[in-house]
């Protein structure tokens, strides 16, 4: 009868040999998976960087010119003026087309009247463009719409509304010559209510109509002025100097770009009106020039607000200024 015997040394080590071979196994079927897990997350990322072409869109950009000459933001403008409107779009694909179009008064989006370009394609990833019009001649509103569009439709809309303000008139320019304090011929103190220049025995009975003077500073510089400015009662002394007058007028003052020719040109009172609806005047005196235009804002009773030219400086103590009104 044969016998089986248990050697239990080798039996513990072919266990412990099997176990080892099991751990082996298994940290290599573990390292196999990690690496199988990572290679799969690393290939759904770079699928969902490259989106299969469902890439996120951006639409294009569009702004407006701000500066001298240009309209940016909504505005008061005088009936019938004319404005011009900075243009400046980009995107990172080719911008297609650009659209323009206005309500007037509330209405229906409509194209504007010998437009050129209120249908322009573009075919460039960037742009500027200045548009040039005039508002209708008659006080309301017209809101000016821009879009511009890429291939797939992505579009922008800056819009700009303008408030147009009572219709020009008819104006007239008168011309006044003043003398400053060391001119004894003329007076230095206007009234914009009659267009007169009267000396300083005139004008102290009338000074609640006087609108400005005429003074050269210390350093000869020629300055006009309200009456309540300190240089007025400093350079117009005497009896019936400016400070000892009953009123002295805070007339406003603001020097404008309009050149000489322009002034010459004007033939209403559209520009008038543009300068009181933009920035307010609020110096009370200025150094003038020949050919400087300058916006003037009364306080008198009966004057009316006017545009100033300065048509000359001469050696004899005088001045001589065209005054622009609405008649």
């Amino acid at each position: 009868m044969s016998k089986f015997r248990l050697d239990t040394k080798s039996t513990f080590r072919v266990i412990y040999l099997c176990s080892k071979f099991i751990d082996i196994q298994q940290m290599k079927t573990l390292k196999l998976s990690f690496l199988a897990a990572f290679v799969a997350l690393g290939a759904f990322m770079f699928s969902a960087c490259t989106g299969g072409g469902d890439e996120p869109t951006t639409n294009p950009k569009l702004n407006f010119l701000a500066g001298t000459g240009y309209t940016s933001g909504d505005v008061s403008i005088a009936a019938g003026s004319a404005f011009k409107i900075g243009l400046v779009g980009s995107h990172d694909s080719k911008i297609e087309t650009l659209k323009i179009r206005v309500s007037y008064n509330g209405g229906a989006n409509v194209i504007p009247d010998n437009c050129t370009i209120c249908d322009t394609t573009i075919n460039a990833t960037d742009f500027t463009i200045d548009y040039e019009n005039m508002v209708e001649s008659t006080p309301g509103t017209e809101k000016w719409s821009f879009t511009i569009a890429d291939k797939d439709g992505n579009s922008t809309t800056e819009t700009i509304t303008f408030t147009r303000t009572a219709a020009p008139k008819p104006v007239r320019s008168v011309d006044v010559t003043v003398g400053n304090q060391n001119s004894s011929a003329l007076g230095s103190s206007v009234t914009l209510e009659e267009y007169k220049a009267y000396l300083l025995k005139d004008a102290k009975p009338i000074s609640a109509s006087i609108d400005l003077c005429y003074v050269l500073d210390d350093l000869g510089g020629s300055i006009i002025c309200a009456p309540s400015f300190q240089l007025a009662a400093d350079k117009l002394v005497g009896v019936n100097g400016v400070s000892t007058w009953t009123t002295r007028n805070q007339t406003k003052f603001r020097k404008t770009s309009y050149t000489q020719n322009q002034f010459g040109a004007m033939t209403d009172s559209k520009e008038l009106l543009a300068e009181a609806a933009s920035t307010a005047a609020t110096s009370d005196n200025i150094e003038v020039a020949v050919g400087d235009v300058i916006y003037c804002q009364p306080v008198s009773a009966n004057a009316k607000i006017c545009l100033i030219m300065v048509a000359s400086i001469d050696t004899d103590n005088t001045m001589t200024v065209k005054v622009l009104a609405e008649e």
